[in-house]
């Protein structure tokens, strides 16, 4: 009788202390850097949507997404490159359709304001001259600004192999916030 009564009380005390600390982790700091973490995925994958999805006969959309959530000092960057790349997309007749696979977030910095996160994406391209899909992968480097996310800079993963120096991929966005037509 006693040492069921010592289990009982054994199996409760542990039950307690595990609610508890479950309790904590879940209201605490933890939470709040996971919520967090989960708004910058969130926020990746329109930002790798808005930087690569376009259709040639709307390109005020297309632009005006980048620009939406572009940090002040990207967004004049696109402005600045806008009309050259108003016309080579009108050109080539370019349409290109975005899945994105995955995305993860590799660094967090609350304190800073900052964070960066890497997608795999594919994208379906169309144009007056040829047709095929595409695999990239992008990292994407954010500052919040008031209570937003926005996207500081966004280009490809470099890609090397074992003992080889990394060269980027070829993609729509350059390594330092700067876009490259769709081809």
């Amino acid at each position: 009788m006693i040492g069921a009564g010592a289990f009982a009380t054994a199996a409760f005390l542990v039950a307690a202390t595990f609610g508890v600390l479950w309790l904590t982790s879940a209201t605490g700091d933890d939470a709040d850097v996971a919520a967090e973490r989960q708004e910058v995925v969130r926020v990746a994958g329109q930002a790798v949507t808005a930087f690569t999805e376009l259709d040639h006969q709307n390109l005020d959309e297309y632009f005006q997404r980048q620009k939406d959530i572009a940090t002040g000092e990207l967004a004049q960057q696109i402005t600045q490159a806008e009309e050259n790349f108003r016309q080579a997309i009108t050109e080539a007749e370019s349409q290109v359709t975005t899945t994105v696979h995955d995305v993860a977030v590799s660094e967090l910095n609350e304190r800073e304001g900052t964070a960066t996160a890497v997608a795999a994406a594919s994208t379906d391209v169309q144009n007056s001259q040829q047709s095929g899909t595409k695999t990239m992968r992008l990292e994407i480097q954010f500052q919040r600004e008031g209570e937003e996310w926005k996207v500081a800079q966004i280009g490809d993963v470099p890609v090397a192999g074992a003992g080889q120096p990394q060269q980027p991929q070829q993609g729509q966005q350059g390594q330092q916030g700067e876009q490259q037509p769709p081809q």
